[in-house]
């Protein structure tokens, strides 16, 4: 799936004044939806479609995760970590607040790598410039 949001999807612009959550509900999932059916990556059942897993989207400076079914979910605390490491991540993103973004998401990953056996490097971080 991770190939398919990378290098198969054409992300939409996002409007100078649009607000982030109306760009990513009106236009980013949508496209998400439409790219994840066309390459076999979603499921229909009683007319709801599903993608296996969920995604994490920062844009705008706000954290968004999307659910298996399309639903955005806003994280209270400002952070979030999903799958099967996600425990060990959020302790690992709590204590590092002061750090960068991306230094934060490689010491959760690395964390989770020590304490989960299924997640483990290479880990992709993949960023879309809108």
């Amino acid at each position: 799936m991770i190939d398919v949001v990378q290098h198969a999807i054409d992300v939409p612009e996002r409007d100078k004044d649009e607000q982030t959550k109306t760009y990513i509900v009106s236009k980013l999932i949508p496209a998400l939806r439409a790219g994840l059916k066309k390459h076999d990556c979603v499921e229909e059942h009683r007319g709801q479609s599903y993608f296996y897993g969920s995604m994490l989207i920062a844009c705008g400076g706000e954290l968004h995760e999307l659910e298996g079914n399309f639903q955005l979910v806003e994280p209270e605390r400002g952070y979030a970590a999903i799958g099967s490491g996600a425990e060990p991540a959020l302790g690992s993103l709590r204590s590092t607040r002061s750090l960068s973004a991306r230094v934060r998401v490689v010491k959760a990953l690395e964390t989770s790598a020590e304490n989960n056996a299924g997640v483990a490097a290479p880990f992709d971080i993949l960023l879309i410039k809108s």
